[in-house]
């Protein structure tokens, strides 16, 4: 029980940390791209299109913000995906919390089936000197019965010859 405990605590601090990397990860990317963004925007007011030339520049500072829209979408899409891993997470580490209550608990109810049994065994035992000590006890009985009517008879006997005699 302590081993699975300590493996489960291991996992929700691996798991914790890993969360925390990627958030910090997705903060530094959509800080970059809110940057760069930004800047382009800010370029595209200051620059005048006297010739062809900046003309291109411009469209290739328009295609770096296209990219640069793409990627804040791949970081959207990571995003959620690593949102959805968590859950998962999240998930699996609930399932684990319950597997430890659930085996807790088998713990307790395999104690209290072993103590029963403990106490069952002590029933028996108390039983069977009780038995023992019934059946003594009867035979002793019987024994008594037996010499009791034996001296009834002889008794009677007695007195039957007696009682035989006076008559004679």
């Amino acid at each position: 029980m302590n081993d699975f405990s300590a493996a489960l605590n291991n996992f929700q601090a691996i798991q914790r940390r890993a969360a925390e990397r990627e958030k910090e990860s997705v903060a530094r990317a959509r800080a970059g791209s809110r940057l760069s963004a930004e800047d382009t925007s800010r370029d595209e007011k200051l620059v005048s299109f006297d010739n062809q030339e900046d003309w291109g520049q411009m469209t290739t500072q328009t295609e770096d913000v296209a990219i640069t829209e793409d990627d804040l979408e791949l970081i959207r899409e990571r995003e959620t995906n690593i949102r959805q891993l968590e859950s998962d997470i999240m998930d699996v580490n609930q399932i684990f919390k319950d597997l430890a209550v659930m085996i807790h608990d088998q713990g307790e109810m395999i104690d209290s089936i072993e103590a029963n049994v403990e106490n069952a065994e002590v029933h028996v035992e108390r039983g069977t000197e009780q038995l023992q000590r019934a059946s003594y006890y009867q035979q002793k009985s019987r024994k008594k019965m037996c010499i009791l009517a034996m001296v009834c008879s002889i008794v009677l006997v007695i007195l039957g010859i007696i009682i035989w005699q006076a008559a004679k």
